[in-house]
């Protein structure tokens, strides 16, 4: 993780926007582990007025990563100038496969925006993973 110098301003900010928000609609079907998830548009649905209203942006943008691989960074900025980031990869169980790395990219924005926003759906497609079934591979379910 990195940060400005000082996040004093950018820490207030995110209390007060995280004190607004609500759990994201779980609006979507994941066939394979036969459960709901929200999906990154109902993520920003919830966050975006929020962030918007306490001068927070969220900036995500592909990063170089590992070969077979795929990587985001993430950056929560303030109007102050203040910043919190990080970066964080995924395997790719096809690299070879543009589709395969885009649908890895919106997953990893849907987790990278509930972790920095401190929000979660009720449940999701990771609860049914972890539950004893089939384990997640890579981005299915997207």
């Amino acid at each position: 993780m990195t940060t400005s110098e000082q996040i004093n301003e950018i820490a207030t900010a995110l209390v007060k926007a995280q004190g607004s928000m609500k759990n994201a609609a779980l609006n979507k079907v994941n066939p394979h582990f036969k459960s709901k998830y929200a999906d990154l548009a109902s993520v920003w649905d919830v966050v975006r007025e929020p962030f918007t209203s306490e001068g927070l942006s969220i900036v995500q943008l592909p990063v170089k990563a590992p070969e077979g691989h795929v990587g985001l960074g993430t950056c929560l900025y303030h109007s102050s100038g203040q910043s919190i980031g990080g970066e964080f990869f995924l395997a790719l169980k096809d690299a070879s496969n543009p589709q395969v790395a885009g649908s890895a990219l919106t997953y990893m924005k849907r987790y990278a925006l509930l972790g920095v926003a401190g929000i979660a759906p009720e449940d999701d497609d990771g609860n049914a993973a972890s539950s004893g079934g089939a384990k997640p591979t890579g981005p299915g379910g997207v």
